[in-house]
């Protein structure tokens, strides 16, 4: 018959098997856990992050973090010295040649002679084929770099138009420039968020690439070019604004 020593043995060995049995038992179910992780990471979309990145690009805190970001800043710097080059053009110009075509834009209005028709067409051609640019270089990510440019070349625009209102009509001009730029302000800053999002895009582009990620293609061109459509929605309400809204008020002050 056994003795004390060799039951004392038995219990131990006992309390180890437990031990292991508890132990192994819950390795089991931290496996089974892992593979209900891994079996929902399977059937959910793999591309959902790109998904929630976009749809959270139109929530109003993140609009702000929009206007805080570095390209953001780039592009409104860009903006400013557009405009700076344009004044100082401006002052070097010949002021006869660039002073004709806004009395012959008053006195149209003046007249009542203005075609809204034709005027729309030009606005929405100038508005829709810059957005448009400023768009196929965000999927030409080589190209993302002329984006700066391009708002440098909308800032000159901007400035040499107020600087010769204002120029022709001297006090006046002020009023003038505020009724008749309003449109073109509100263009620049629907310009300058297209031109975020496009720069944006490319970067995502660019560093999808090199780190050899997976991405939904069609998801990831789909959701930019609703932001595309959206912006352009509102290049237009602001181009009806233009030649509708603001050639009729610049009517009743003249």
């Amino acid at each position: 018959q056994p003795g004390e020593e060799e039951y004392k043995e038995l219990e131990n060995d006992i309390k180890t098997l437990d031990e292991q049995v508890s132990q192994n038992t819950n390795d089991i179910e931290l496996l089974d856990q892992k593979i209900d992780n891994l079996k929902g990471d399977l059937t959910a979309d793999k591309y959902e992050w790109y998904a929630v990145d976009v749809t959270s690009e139109y929530d109003k805190t993140y609009n702000m973090k929009i206007i805080k970001s570095k390209i953001f800043k780039i592009l409104v710097v860009s903006l400013v010295i557009g405009f700076v080059i344009g004044i100082i053009n401006f002052i070097f110009m010949d002021k006869k040649e660039i002073t004709s075509s806004i009395i012959n834009y008053m006195t149209l209005i003046k007249n009542n002679d203005f075609n809204h028709i034709n005027g729309l067409i030009s606005s929405l051609t100038s508005n829709l084929k810059y957005s448009s640019i400023i768009w196929i270089s965000g999927i030409i990510f080589f190209c993302s770099v002329l984006i700066p440019l391009i708002i440098i070349y909308r800032g000159i625009s901007l400035s040499l138009t107020i600087c010769t209102i204002i120029y022709t009509y001297k006090l006046k001009g002020f009023l003038y420039a505020l009724i008749i730029v309003f449109p073109s302000v509100l263009n620049e800053v629907i310009l300058l968020f297209l031109s975020y999002y496009s720069i944006s895009f490319s970067i995502k582009c660019f560093n999808t690439i090199k780190n050899n990620k997976d991405i939904n293609l069609r998801l990831f061109i789909k959701n930019y070019f609703y932001i595309f459509i959206i912006l352009s929605i509102f290049l237009i309400i602001s181009s009806l604004l233009e030649i509708y809204l603001c050639s009729n008020i610049i009517k009743f002050v003249v």
